[in-house]
């Protein structure tokens, strides 16, 4: 008794309006780097580390995104610049509730850095990539936040960085400055 012309009409209609848009939709994936320099405080001063986080979009509740913490990456930076030594880890054990980062977000279809400076608790050990050696132990926690912030996005965190089977750490600091920015997708 339909008309074919008028059920076609009407299905498009219908999945036009349940379809999201692209440009509103929180995006799938993030990347979030904290850059630790040789000295602290100072933006000027050789980045000698980074942390690196890959995250992928879980949900979103009351302003609240939920983020898997799919990769850290850890990097070791020589005097040139050039990343020397690096370890990673996918799938990283996460200190909440769920395993997941809930961050706040003024919209949660758009995350800015900003919104990304307070990590959860992470500890574990990352496989050497790149360079030869040890795997590397990491403890990381946000800190809490002392002075002036140095860079535009600025994280406090603690932060230790120990080779296996090594009595000394390479790095250990507590509520330790960090540049903060993200990185773009490929």
């Amino acid at each position: 008794m339909y008309h074919r012309p008028l059920v076609t009409l009407l299905s498009l209609l219908v999945v036009t309006v349940a379809m999201p848009r692209a440009a509103e939709a929180t995006p799938s994936e993030y990347k979030v780097q904290y850059s630790i320099h040789e000295t602290r405080n100072d933006p000027e001063s050789a980045v000698i580390y980074r942390v690196s986080l890959e995250l992928e979009y879980a949900t979103t509740v009351n302003k609240q995104n939920s983020w898997n913490v799919t990769t850290i990456l850890v990097s070791h930076v020589d005097s040139q610049g050039t990343v020397d030594e690096q370890w990673r880890l996918t799938n990283p054990s996460v200190s909440t509730g769920d395993g997941k980062w809930w961050t706040a977000h003024d919209d949660t279809d758009n995350p800015v850095i900003g919104e990304f400076v307070s990590p959860p608790p992470m500890t574990g050990t990352a496989d050497r990539e790149i360079g030869s050696g040890a795997d590397m132990n990491y403890d990381l926690s946000t800190g809490t936040a002392s002075g002036s912030p140095p860079y535009a996005a600025t994280a406090y965190l603690n932060l230790r960085l120990q080779r296996v089977n090594e009595p000394e750490p390479d790095l250990d600091d507590d509520e330790m400055p960090m540049e903060t920015t993200d990185i773009p997708p490929a």
